[in-house]
């Protein structure tokens, strides 16, 4: 019976062993969205079923929810929209901001595309150099 246990650990380690190694080779996204909204704002309440049912079909999109309500989330909200506080906002892999419910997924696949088809700009490379 003790080489019986012992079999079985052994497996159990050799299976924890094959999904580490897969968690370690996980990709990271293709492309990241901020979304900033209002947990009390309609057009908010329309473009976040419209934002989670992307990503859910697009594995190589993140998302990232920021209730912008927050004293500290508004100040990241108007540093984005240069004084402005308007939701809902996303913002494409830092680049691109999409403001706004109307053609919401039209202008997010817009986006995306310009994110993945345009070279990064002057400032843009030198601020991904500067990253730690």
């Amino acid at each position: 019976m003790a080489n019986f246990e012992l079999e079985d650990a052994e497996k159990a380690g050799s299976l924890q062993q094959q999904r580490i190694w897969e968690l370690a080779e996980i990709k990271p996204p293709k492309h990241t969205l901020l979304f900033l909204y209002s947990p009390t704002c309609p057009h908010c309440a329309v473009v976040a079923p419209q934002l989670e049912s992307y990503v859910e079909k697009h594995p190589d999109v993140a998302l990232i929810k920021i209730d912008a309500t927050t004293e500290e989330n508004t100040a990241f909200l108007e540093a984005i929209l240069k004084g402005l506080r308007e939701v809902p906002t996303v913002v494409v892999d830092n680049r691109f901001v999409i403001k706004g419910d109307v053609d919401f997924l039209a202008r997010l696949t817009y986006a995306l595309q310009l994110a993945e088809n345009m070279p990064r700009t002057r400032e843009e490379h030198h601020r991904w150099l500067l990253q730690s």
